[in-house]
């Protein structure tokens, strides 16, 4: 049956026509969009609320996110000192005595103490069984003396902290979850992301096992799905796809670390060190991955903070691969000491970037790039200004927020440039309400070729939510957007409960 929605402020996400007040839809497509109201047998009044499109989310942890539902979040509201996150470790040590204690989101930035947590404070909450905390950046963890014997490496003049490689070796050997554990969680997860608007979601670090998880799970949101490098490189095919709601989208690499962390590669060093972060990766594995990336016609999605890692990897590209599809992807894109823009426009390459970084973030970014960090953190106006293709996404759970895949936030951030507690982020570089809800929407879908989703338009997809308040108005709190119903091919798939 035809639904059309009448009496509505529609922004649709499509430049030949940005505003409607009238749509219907019918067996999961949008049949028509008018600026007038249009008639039907089956009438919603939507009284003047605010209607975009769904939102694509096209770099984030899935799994990862699955597998904090058992962790605890070491971040405001919930715990402001390492203090607290002691007694937390108590509290779970009792209540759970046969389980490893993990954590995440730790950020000493927005700690009382200010300093990065150690193995000797976790050892005064708990020495005689594993507790490892995981940082914000999800580069670096904390590990106490239980937990670096169980991980085989000898505590004896060792911090307890692990970075990088030695990190993402070490969260291999943590006990895991059983299948059946993860599943339920993803399920957990996928009603969240429909509470915030999002029916596209993406899983940036899989392999072949996290595959068959999702193939499992069969949550309802669409997946794009982007190998490790690791876990591709020695495949000799990639099986096919059963679920057509899961699409293979790319190949992942780290170039290199964090802001955060003082890891991602810059040409300049870190505030007050001789420091320049480090590059992760070799020019052997860059060049084998965009030969994979070929055979397989997928794209390159590199993770790059620091602008050393942006330029080392725009030097090594040659040729795009993919005719419809940038070939190559830079995530983050966060730190521009030098005129990047040119070289990485005439590389014909998409920028997904994370604006709550700055927001959530921001006492990182001031310790450890100063205040000028402003004037070359995150250049979404010069970006757009050079018709550079440029989407947002989350990366969660991997900032400094408890709410971390909230796109409201996100948008805020972008738009007012200003953090969580009000400092200024780069008012220069903010961008208007329709461009960050482009980000989301239209911009998204076009980087990773979903042609039927991202817009309110005749013959696409029925994805779309609609908002407590009009984004449009003045002086409205952003982040507190509320979503109020969300649609996937034309099905309810969330309605908030509103005393």
């Amino acid at each position: 049956m035809k639904t059309t929605i009448i009496n509505a402020n529609i922004f649709t996400s499509n430049k030949d026509m940005p505003y409607a007040k009238s749509m219907s839809f019918e067996h999961g497509k949008i049949t028509e969009v008018s600026c007038n109201n249009l008639s039907g047998n089956n009438i919603i009044d939507a009284k003047g609320m605010f209607i975009t499109p769904a939102f694509l989310d096209i770099h984030m942890h899935p799994l990862w996110i699955a597998l904090n539902y058992d962790k605890f979040a070491c971040l405001p509201p919930h715990i402001y000192s390492i203090h607290e996150i002691q007694n937390e470790i108590i509290k779970r040590r009792k209540n759970n005595p046969t389980k490893w204690i993990l954590g995440w989101g730790y950020d000493e930035g927005k700690m009382k103490e200010k300093r990065i947590c150690t193995k000797y404070d976790l050892d005064s909450a708990c020495n005689d069984f594993p507790v490892i905390i995981e940082r914000t950046c999800s580069h670096i963890c904390i590990c106490n003396t239980a937990a670096l014997l169980a991980l085989n490496i000898n505590p004896t003049n060792h911090d307890g902290v692990l970075r990088e490689s030695e990190k993402f070796e070490a969260f291999l050997k943590i006990p895991k979850c059983t299948n059946d554990e993860i599943i339920h969680n993803l399920k957990l997860f996928s009603n969240d992301c429909f509470s915030k608007g999002i029916t596209t979601v993406s899983e940036m670090l899989g392999n072949q096992n996290d595959l068959d998880i999702y193939l499992e799970a069969e949550i309802p949101q669409r997946i794009l799905f982007t190998y490790d490098y690791n876990a591709i490189k020695d495949m000799d095919n990639l099986p096919p796809i059963t679920n057509p709601k899961i699409k293979i989208q790319g190949i992942k690499l780290l170039a290199d670390g964090s802001v955060s962390g003082q890891t991602a590669w810059c040409s300049k060093p870190y505030l007050n060190t001789e420091n320049n972060g480090l590059s992760t990766v070799s020019d052997t594995e860059i060049i084998d991955a965009m030969n994979i990336a070929k055979k397989y016609q997928l794209q390159l999605i590199v993770h790059a903070m620091g602008d050393n890692a942006i330029n080392h990897i725009l030097s090594l590209k040659t040729d795009d691969w993919l005719s419809k599809i940038p070939s190559l992807r830079i995530e983050h894109y966060a730190i521009l000491y030098n005129d990047l823009l040119k070289s990485t426009k005439n590389k014909h390459v998409a920028i997904v970037s994370q604006p709550i970084f700055m927001y959530a973030e921001i006492e990182s970014y001031l310790k450890n790039l100063g205040n000028e960090f402003k004037s070359f953190c995150y250049p979404y106006k010069s970006i757009l200004d050079q018709n550079i293709p440029l989407a947002f996404s989350s990366d969660a759970p991997a900032t400094s927020w408890t709410d971390p895949f909230n796109p409201f936030i996100a948008i805020n951030s972008a738009c007012k440039r200003q953090s969580y507690n009000g400092i200024d982020s780069g008012i220069n570089q903010s961008i208007s309400i329709e461009d960050a809800i482009h980000c989301y929407t239209s911009n998204a879908a076009k980087i990773v070729g979903l042609d039927n989703v991202g817009m309110i338009k005749e013959g696409m997809s029925a994805d779309f939510i609609i908002l407590n308040q009009n984004l449009f108005e003045k002086d409205i709190p952003i982040e507190d957007t509320l979503v109020l119903q969300t649609y996937m091919d034309g099905e309810l798939k969330f309605t908030r409960n509103i005393q």
